[in-house]
């Protein structure tokens, strides 16, 4: 009997009526390679508007199931504009909730003075907003491509491309649709933590689908951001205390 407890597991077709919608939940683990490709896709049918809201809801509804729905067709700009229109704009969303607070906040404490001067901080806030909004899709494609590069070199150390068809392309499409994450900077203060996990969340399913592999080594490769960078505070705090014990020492 086939072992299912650590197989990448995609849901099952989608409804018949919409075949957009999110599949429903599976009642035994089906096979790679079900369900239909992302709307997205067809945007050219649909509407650009209409494939990147069922999109984003069937990611969301079912981050499994959508990313079952990728497959390797050699179109790299599909999945990078819609990583770059969700990540631009929730970028210029959480930029400006985070002038919101840190000018009513100084306001608050700095008192009348510090109210005098939240009409300079808003147009400096102002303007540091725009020139996000201008570079950010010129900066964009760098980080996608660094993101893309480190994790899937993730992947190969971890032997999570040992089965994948896809290769860098699926791991380029993961990190794109994943972007999807970024909309929880909508949310005040606590946004970008939120969107930090949904990010570990739906790169998970998404090596796991995309590149056929086990659940625990998709797990790794999506942690690889905070492995990193765990090893490299321990690495600054046992050189530091190296430091320190040398010196004393040479005392």
């Amino acid at each position: 009997m086939q072992d299912w407890s650590d197989s990448p597991t995609p849901p099952p077709p989608a409804s018949p009526h919409n075949p957009y919608a999110p599949p429903s939940a599976p009642g035994g683990p089906p096979v790679v390679g079900g369900g239909d490709r992302l709307p997205w896709l067809d945007r050219s049918q649909l509407g650009w508007g209409a494939a990147l809201i069922e999109t984003v809801k069937l990611i969301v509804q079912d981050a499994r199931g959508a990313f079952a729905r990728v497959r390797p067709d050699g179109d790299y700009v599909s999945p990078f504009l819609f990583g770059l229109f969700i990540a631009w704009v929730m970028t210029i969303i959480g930029q400006i909730w985070s002038f919101a607070f840190s000018g009513l906040w100084t306001g608050m404490l700095g008192g009348l003075e510090g109210m005098e001067g939240m009409g300079a901080m808003g147009a400096v806030g102002f303007a540091q907003v725009v020139m996000v909004a201008f570079l950010f899709p010129i900066i964009y494609p760098i980080i996608i491509l660094i993101s893309s590069g480190i994790y899937h070199l993730g992947l190969m150390v971890l032997g999570g491309l040992n089965d994948s068809e896809s290769r860098f392309e699926g791991t380029f499409n993961v990190m794109s649709y994943s972007q999807v994450a970024t909309l929880a900077n909508i949310v005040p203060i606590v946004g970008g933590l939120v969107a930090f996990g949904l990010q570990v969340y739906f790169n998970y399913h998404g090596f796991m689908q995309v590149h056929r592999t086990s659940s625990g080594k998709a797990l790794a490769a999506a942690l690889l951001p905070i492995i990193l960078c765990c090893v490299c505070v321990i690495a600054m705090i046992m050189a530091a205390g190296g430091a320190a014990f040398m010196g004393a020492a040479s005392q």
